[in-house]
């Protein structure tokens, strides 16, 4: 048999479990509030990095060949250059016009006609 607790014993050691009790919920809650802040923290982190971000800039490329001393590097034909030599940089626009030009031309250039006989 168990001898009876007191009161006085009775008391303590509920104030105890009470103490013990809220000491768990006060952790339960500093953690939650922890994590909390943890997550607040890395959503600012991700939005500035995304904020910070450096955007991409294309580099221009050239569309039209660099005449040097009035020869093609490229196919070695001598002559004056077809572009004016400020113009080294077209639009994209330009550029198809350009080559559907010179395709058109050098299809009327090439084709032959050999009369029967």
């Amino acid at each position: 048999m168990q001898k009876q607790r007191t009161k006085a014993e009775k008391a303590v050691d509920d104030k105890c479990l009470k103490d013990t009790k809220a000491a768990k919920e006060e952790a339960a809650k500093q953690g939650v509030e922890h994590l909390a802040l943890m997550e607040m923290e890395a959503e600012a982190k991700a939005n500035d990095a995304k904020a910070s971000k450096p955007k991409p800039h294309p580099r221009p490329q050239k569309w039209l060949k660099k005449m040097a001393d009035g020869i093609d590097k490229e196919t070695n034909n001598k002559g004056s250059s077809e572009c004016k030599p400020s113009q080294l940089w077209m639009t994209m626009k330009e550029a198809i016009k350009d080559c559907k030009t010179q395709k058109r031309t050098l299809k009327r250039e090439d084709t032959v006609i050999i009369p029967k006989g």
